[in-house]
């Protein structure tokens, strides 16, 4: 699948581009943050409407344009939203585009892509086509394998250490070691999972959502989000309890690209580390893909603001979630893995006898959402909170997010938790709160648009956000959310060594 976007007539001449993968495009007469100016149209404005492509999928939004967004002679209203079918025309100025979506052939796919599948041992690396010589070419697509050799270590290691150790339920410290072994990962998971015999199990709380999914019973609706809804859950076999996050369904997705989704999923539960959240299972039921994740007690960190504290949160607590946080990202980012969703919400937390311990959450399934046909900035329900958390080469260089993007949106986080507003001008969740308290209704449509702060808007000094932030964390919060990549952290370990200074010094 890919989609054209032609300029079929227009002071500029004519012009083709192509997108075959996840992507987004700002039109505006601005030569920065833009990535057509259509040349020669005096009626453009600065930035005009962007496009988000994800093939076949094509959303067109405008951006407050003063001479307005015409689609099939329908003028948009300003900063309104629209999917777009094949042959569309859009006007914006004195040009006029079409959308074009084609449907490549099967066998051309086949051909290109999976001419001679490769299967790699997740464990050790070593390619592994001679244990698999009986599979077909269809059959190692998006194929997830251990060779023979690390299985026999890790059964080696597994026996051993279930001799040495025993699980006992959370509530009435009945010996659990057998059943919580029956799917074969309870030593994978010793670190982190928590198990319930059937008699103490979470009672299930009154709510309109499934009895279950797969073999995990649901028991409460933590929250739903632009990809889908999270929710407690207790693993049938084994007793673990664990949060479930169903995903919205894909219908497009084609059967080779839904392995490869779940291929790179599996991949990622390979990313252990305490700053990040441990990836347990994942599967698929009907149409809808879900993931097992280990569950926290501590909410968000979004939540600190608006449950705990309805306030900034005291700033040694912000500075100790975060640093806990970019420790998991300078991991990951040393693998080769780049986040592209760090938000508030993204932060889990879980409180026990030695403090509260941060994890990130979600590590790679903003990008393989995207890729398989999934969208995080149009059509995300909370849209002005995903983007405003964005850093600015994430929307223009969408394809090719490196790791400096997911310091500024760490950056944005621990600005955000800090101070409770966003580094923009543009209302903060605390500040709706504290308008509806007060009776007063905050008008959105009075504030810039979000994509446009990110691309044009100056950050607000934090001090004058919150004058009592100690001077030094401060100027660590400013650095942090400069627009420009050469003025702001470069790394998540230069971040973290920076706040633990700061804080040494208050």
């Amino acid at each position: 699948m890919k989609v054209i976007l032609k300029i079929e007539e227009g002071p500029g001449g004519k012009e083709e581009i192509v997108f075959d993968r996840h992507d987004t495009f700002i039109v505006g007469r601005s030569k920065v943050n833009t990535h057509s100016q259509l040349s020669g149209d005096g009626y453009i404005s600065r930035h005009h409407f962007v496009l988000e492509l994800n093939p076949p999928h094509c959303f067109l939004k405008d951006l407050g344009s003063t001479n307005g967004t015409k689609v099939n002679d329908r003028k948009l209203n300003k900063g309104e939203l629209l999917q777009l079918s094949d042959k569309d025309l859009i006007k914006a100025g004195k040009t006029t585009l079409s959308i074009n979506i084609i449907q490549e052939k099967d066998e051309e796919l086949v051909g290109t892509l999976f001419l001679s599948p490769e299967v790699n041992c997740v464990e050790c690396g070593k390619e592994v086509s001679e244990e698999l010589s009986h599979k077909t070419p269809e059959e190692l697509e998006g194929l997830i394998y251990t060779c023979k050799e690390c299985t026999d270590k890790k059964n080696e290691i597994v026996a051993t250490l279930i001799e040495e150790s025993s699980v006992l339920c959370a509530v009435c410290n009945k010996d659990m070691s057998d059943m919580a072994n029956k799917d074969g990962k309870r030593e994978d998971f010793k670190d982190t999972a928590v198990y319930y015999c059937p008699l103490c199990k979470p009672s299930r709380q009154k709510g309109s959502y499934p009895d279950k999914i797969g073999d995990y019973e649901l028991l409460s609706l933590l929250g739903k989000g632009g990809m889908g809804a999270v929710y407690k859950a207790w693993h049938i076999p084994t007793g673990r309890l664990v949060a479930l996050k169903k995903i919205l369904p894909m219908a497009s997705l084609s059967q080779k690209n839904q392995k490869l989704f779940q291929r790179e999923m599996t991949v990622m539960s390979k990313l252990i580390h305490p700053g990040i959240t441990r990836l347990y299972d994942q599967g698929k039921m009907g149409k809808y893909y879900y993931f097992v994740i280990e569950l926290l007690n501590g909410g968000d960190a979004d939540e600190l603001i608006t449950k705990k504290y309805l306030s900034p949160v005291p700033y040694k607590e912000v500075c100790h979630i975060i640093c806990q946080v970019l420790d998991g990202l300078e991991f990951a980012h040393s693998k080769g893995y780049v986040h592209r969703d760090i938000k508030p919400q993204n932060i889990l937390l879980q409180n026990d006898s030695k403090g509260v311990k941060a994890k990130l959450s979600d590590f790679g399934l903003a990008k393989n959402f995207q890729e398989a046909g999934g969208s995080m900035i149009t059509k995300d329900g909370e849209a002005a909170g995903t983007i405003i958390f964005m850093a600015p080469e994430q929307l223009l260089n969408y394809k090719y997010v490196k790791p400096p993007a997911d310091v500024y949106s760490m950056g944005v986080t621990f600005y955000y938790l800090l101070s409770g507003k966003y580094h923009f001008d543009y209302p903060s969740p605390l500040e709706f709160m504290e308008a509806q308290m007060m009776g007063v209704k905050i008008d959105k449509k009075k504030y810039e648009e979000p994509i446009l702060l990110v691309l044009s808007g100056n950050p607000i000094p934090i001090k004058n956000r919150k004058k009592d932030i100690p001077h030094k964390l401060a100027l660590v919060a400013d650095r942090a959310v400069k627009k420009n990549e050469q003025e702001r952290y470069s790394s998540a370990r230069e971040f973290r060594e920076d706040i633990l200074k700061a804080l040494g010094e208050v």
